[in-house]
């Protein structure tokens, strides 16, 4: 699936997006084939710099400001989630939905 990069439909007063969470639109709209549970450990910029670490907030200067507009995400998968998945009782698309 393709992110189509539309935006959300109008809402009936036609002055108002209909809100994600409401939108069934959104996983078409954004290229989502498959949700996985997950925590996430880390959050990074594009220069590699940890935007996640909460005692940045009280070091002097404060938080960094991000660069550019992409974030990478480390996170910890629900192992019970991937196993079901590899064993074919989760996703259709087994553990390729990993590769997404």
């Amino acid at each position: 699936s393709k992110m189509t990069g539309a935006p959300a439909p109008m809402m009936g007063r036609k002055d108002r997006r209909v809100p994600d969470e409401e939108d069934f639109t959104f996983p078409e709209r954004y290229g989502i084939q498959a949700v996985r549970g997950c925590m996430v450990l880390e959050v990074r910029d594009e220069a590699g710099t940890i935007l996640s670490d909460p005692a940045l907030a009280y070091e002097e200067g404060g938080r960094p400001d991000p660069k550019g507009k992409r974030r990478f995400l480390r996170v910890a998968l629900d192992p019970a989630q991937y196993a079901a998945d590899a064993l074919g009782r989760g996703s259709k698309l087994g553990t390729d939905v990993y590769d997404t």
